[in-house]
């Protein structure tokens, strides 16, 4: 996953940068739930119910896309906002992000991805989304 604010990819004007986050969001499907027993791992709240999106997360609570905060993790190449190639996690125009689902699953189970600018300058406000991206296990 990749994103520049201000070009087409993402319609966030480069002034805005700063304030706008690229979130990951993902939903599973009741044959997945019921086969795991829960949702995907230990980092969703038990209570994290199938068939609704929730931002994605590892097991350790850490999210994609947040500069900063408790839920921040940068990583290069997989969770880092940039200026001109360089990690510049506060103010960079663009993000890299990477993301490799793993799991067993039954057929039937499905996990959908979908990423969204998300404005908090602007009560998180939603800028920009992409399609939803279906795994099918």
């Amino acid at each position: 996953m990749a994103a520049t604010f201000g070009r087409a990819l993402v319609t966030v004007p480069p002034q805005m940068a700063s304030s706008c986050e690229v979130r990951q969001y993902i939903r599973w499907n009741k044959a997945y739930q019921t086969w795991r027993g829960g949702p995907p791992h230990s980092g969703f709240p038990a209570s994290a119910a199938y068939d609704t999106w929730h931002e994605d997360r590892d097991s350790a609570d850490k999210r994609y896309g947040h500069r900063s905060g408790i839920h921040s993790d940068p990583t290069a190449g997989a969770d880092e906002y940039l200026t001109d190639g360089r990690r510049d996690q506060l103010n960079g125009s663009a993000y890299a992000g990477s993301d490799a689902p793993q799991s067993a699953a039954p057929a039937g189970a499905t996990y959908n991805f979908q990423l969204k600018v998300i404005d908090r300058a602007n009560a998180d406000t939603v800028r920009a989304s992409s399609s939803i991206i279906t795994v099918n296990w």
